[in-house]
């Protein structure tokens, strides 16, 4: 059984609303009638349900295939190719894990397991839509093993330029030197104070500053954060784990 983590917990209760739609069930049957690796089946979770048959990779990377092919000119094929790589994406997280790659520790390359979630959930995307359209004999390898490799080249980049977590409350780089005075502080507003420093210094943007401080500081969630500042979840995510480069990368200069 496989184990998701919160981020892609939701994204399975997103797609449990969605498969359950009269439009998306219809759509399913229309795929079903106009592609004979998906015939017979009725709604989004049979699909679903045959991409991931056990004991037969080739029945099942061929429904896949055929999702991927409609993928090019449908959203929602999109979206049900991004699900159907779900299994690989939540063993790739556990096998990241329990390498070290994720928390604020020599070889972490993801503050906690949610962003790395978001990560894995990002290039997936980007894998999807990059061969959406495309006709490949076994999807499930090909676009599992090239988020793969981008997992693994941010994890040697990140050691090639000594990279850690991005610890917004980091004392070091505070300008007031008073110890004492930087403890009584709340960490919060120290962190608002070096997102502030980083926005008027041009380091990051002013949108880039609320992604931050929205979910790292606050802890609000990347959709409801998105959503203020009209991105979708994807662009987002992507976008705030580049501007926490960034952002560390200006620290470290500063420091």
């Amino acid at each position: 059984m496989t184990t998701l983590g919160s981020t892609l917990k939701q994204l399975q209760a997103e797609w449990t609303a969605l498969a359950a739609e009269l439009r998306t069930r219809a759509a399913a049957a229309r795929w079903a009638a106009a592609d004979q690796r998906l015939a017979g089946c009725a709604d989004l979770d049979e699909i679903l349900a045959r991409c991931h048959r056990r004991g037969d990779p080739a029945a099942a990377n061929a429904a896949l295939a055929a999702l991927l092919v409609r993928a090019g000119a449908d959203a929602l094929a999109r979206r049900a190719v991004l699900q159907a790589l779900l299994p690989g994406l939540a063993a790739m997280a556990r096998r990241a894990q329990r390498a070290g790659w994720v928390g604020c520790r020599d070889r972490g390359a993801w503050r906690d397991c949610d962003e790395l979630d978001q990560e894995l959930l990002t290039l997936a995307w980007s894998r999807v839509a990059a061969h959406a359209g495309s006709e490949l004999a076994w999807p499930a390898s090909v676009l599992l093993g090239q988020v793969w490799r981008r997992v693994r080249q941010q994890v040697d980049r990140d050691r090639a330029h000594g990279r850690r977590c991005v610890a917004l409350d980091v004392d070091e780089v505070d300008t007031v030197h008073d110890v004492d005075l930087v403890a009584a502080i709340p960490w919060e507003e120290r962190a608002g104070v070096v997102l502030h420093d980083a926005v008027r210094s041009g380091a990051i943007g002013p949108v880039d500053g609320a992604l931050i401080y929205g979910t790292r500081v606050l802890g609000l969630t990347t959709t409801a954060v998105a959503h203020r500042v009209e991105l979708d979840y994807w662009a987002a995510a992507k976008r705030r784990r580049r501007a926490e480069l960034h952002l560390a990368g200006a620290l470290e200069v500063a420091a």
